[in-house]
């Protein structure tokens, strides 16, 4: 079945917590975002994990703020959480968490991407440009400990352009981000270090 409840932590399906995450998200600084820990119920995240583990990856093309990274990435193989995904309760779910009626981005195909051990990371940058009005992340990384690199960079340009760290969210597995892509939505992917790999489940979507 693909109900919320067979999904997701049963402590983020009720209207209350429901509220408190919509309220923390659109009341975030320098823009929207949320992080949720431990958002899948065990079963489902170690299926996801295994999967991970498993699926067919190829070398990233690089390019301007991934050019350094040294990533693997594979289309998402794995048709019963898409279905869950692309249906209406988890999209509704988004929905009272933005605010806003979402869907999936047009023609996007989940990713998988895996940075490798002590890959670069992603430069800052915003996400503008390239259609899409919000961005899942879930966390799948393995052995995470504080220090180690890969952390989601949340930063704040100021009136001369410079950046100022406003947050670092570390990448534990089981983990979810939501943020709104947006002018203000600058964030990175900070450096790996040896013996430690970034693994991480994106996926694009649209608001109307």
């Amino acid at each position: 079945m693909n109900s919320l409840n067979n999904w997701i932590n049963k402590k983020y399906n009720n209207d209350d917590e429901i509220q408190k995450i919509s309220k923390n998200f659109n009341t975030q600084k320098p823009f929207k975002y949320i992080r949720l820990t431990d958002f899948f119920e065990n079963n489902k995240y170690e299926t996801m994990l295994e999967k991970a583990k498993t699926m067919p990856l190829q070398n990233n093309v690089n390019y301007g703020v991934t050019k350094r990274a040294e990533v693997k990435w594979g289309p998402w193989n794995y048709p019963e959480m898409i279905r869950f995904m692309l249906g209406s309760e988890f999209r509704n779910f988004l929905g009272q968490i933005t605010q806003k009626k979402i869907l999936p981005k047009p023609g996007f195909i989940p990713q998988l991407n895996v940075f490798n051990e002590g890959s670069a990371g992603y430069q800052i940058h915003n996400d503008m440009g390239e259609g899409k009005h919000f961005v899942t992340l879930f966390q799948m990384s393995e052995g995470y400990k504080s220090g180690l690199g890969g952390e989601l960079g949340i930063f704040e340009r100021d009136e001369n352009g410079v950046f100022h760290t406003t947050d670092m969210i570390e990448p534990i597995g089981n983990s979810f981000v939501l943020f709104e892509v947006h002018k203000d939505s600058f964030h990175n992917v900070q450096d790996l270090l040896p013996g430690y790999k970034r693994r991480v489940l994106c996926w694009d979507w649209i608001s109307i």
